[in-house]
């Protein structure tokens, strides 16, 4: 099994203070397009969910029968769409995700279940504030 590879959390300010979160950097890439972005790890989201405005710069449009509806915590609803990209975190493989697109997300992107949780192991150590991240062996 390959070694865990440790990353720092990071402290954002959030409004009220500073809020030290998991997150890394990965390009997004749609064929020869790719976007760099700092995404937040979320065990709480199922799948992996970009910014809508990313797609424009990565070339992807809405596809109507790709619509959805989509929804977080705290209850708002928007349409999104979905597409595949490939996400590429940093230190690691690229792999395939059918990525939901979303209006306002606060983050440029969400590595959610689907996708990144299916392809890396995770592991938190919010007291030291340490995560790490191993890749899945199949």
């Amino acid at each position: 099994m390959k070694r865990w590879k440790e990353f720092d959390y990071t402290g954002q300010w959030d409004g009220t203070g500073l809020a030290y979160r998991p997150v890394v950097n990965v390009i997004l890439s749609n064929g020869p397009k790719s976007f760099p972005v700092v995404a937040l790890i979320d065990s709480g989201c199922d799948c992996v969910m970009v910014n809508k405005d990313i797609a424009g710069v990565l070339g992807i449009t809405s596809n109507p029968l790709r619509k959805m509806r989509v929804g977080g915590i705290t209850g708002l609803r928007d349409d999104g769409f979905k597409s595949e990209i490939a996400v590429q975190p940093t230190s690691f493989k690229a792999f395939n995700a059918d990525a939901t697109f979303v209006p306002g997300l606060p983050f440029a992107c969400l590595l959610g279940q689907k996708g990144f949780f299916d392809s890396f192991n995770v592991r938190f150590e919010k007291g030291k504030k340490k995560f790490y991240i191993q890749p899945v062996s199949l």
